[in-house]
């Protein structure tokens, strides 16, 4: 039987809906072997992350459920960490090193918060192709910034372009963009990641089949996640996502112990 689990999952402690022993129950009834929770640390943006307090009810939270629901599913306690935050994550069992901003004349400009505040974003960079080449080298760097374990949304920059909005995911520069930055960090697991599936801004997960095949082609590694922030889309498109990495080349998703034993 194939092994069913998400290790990227959001919570009340930083911007997720439900609290962390409803999103345990919720992976119980649902099959789960094991459940992650990856609560934001980027404390320079407060309104989406866990505060210094709320991280340590957070980890203290954690360790109880993985207690208490010990003979029913395993229960981790990870954290996603921003490669802007300026403080180590320490204390936890995985980690999930991502970018969400751009750091423009000082300011953290947040490129998944809206399709208006991308507007914004756009507006301040000048031009896409500025954006593209500043993300991808900040993400090709995740590893000067965070040991993370596991490479969250690589492409997430395309999380409002659905159709090709704002640029073309197969244009060769983009392409180019992104690839450099694979090169750098494709011996770490990606996600791939249905999170914008959930939230209706995208038909399919990251990477983008064209960049997942790339990943494939240079030896990579993927594991779901569904980087949930409510107990209903703990499984989102699983079945899909198996489908999407099977069209890229892989044969399978890697097991919870692969995943924790990469190193």
């Amino acid at each position: 039987m194939r092994e069913k689990f998400n290790l990227h999952t959001h919570s009340v402690y930083c911007d997720g809906r439900d609290t962390p022993e409803e999103m345990v129950k919720a992976a119980i009834e649902k099959g789960f072997s094991a459940i992650g929770f990856s609560g934001h640390k980027n404390s320079f943006d407060p309104e989406v992350s866990m505060s210094h307090e709320s991280a340590r009810v957070y980890r203290r939270k954690i360790g109880e459920l993985k207690e208490k629901y010990k003979k029913s599913i395993r229960v981790l306690l990870g954290v996603e960490q921003d490669i802007f935050e300026p403080e180590p994550a320490t204390g936890y069992e995985y980690i999930i090193g991502s970018v969400h901003y751009i750091k423009h004349n000082g300011k953290y400009l947040s490129i998944d918060q809206s399709r208006e505040n991308f507007d914004l974003i756009l507006k301040e960079i000048g031009d896409t192709d500025t954006l593209i080449k500043n993300y991808f080298e900040l993400v090709g760097d995740t590893l000067k910034y965070t040991p993370a374990d596991i490479i969250g949304h690589f492409d997430i920059i395309a999380k409002f372009n659905e159709g090709g909005v704002y640029f073309d995911e197969e244009d060769p520069g983009y392409i180019k963009a992104a690839v450099s930055a694979m090169e750098k960090i494709c011996h770490i697991p990606f996600e791939v990641n249905t999170g914008a599936i959930s939230r209706g801004y995208k038909k399919a997960p990251y990477p983008s089949l064209t960049l997942l095949k790339k990943l494939r082609d240079m030896g990579g590694r993927v594991v779901y996640s569904s980087d949930c922030h409510a107990k209903e889309d703990l499984e989102c498109a699983y079945d899909d996502a198996i489908e999407y990495i099977r069209a890229a080349g892989f044969e399978r998703f890697l097991s919870l112990d692969e995943v924790k034993q990469w190193k």
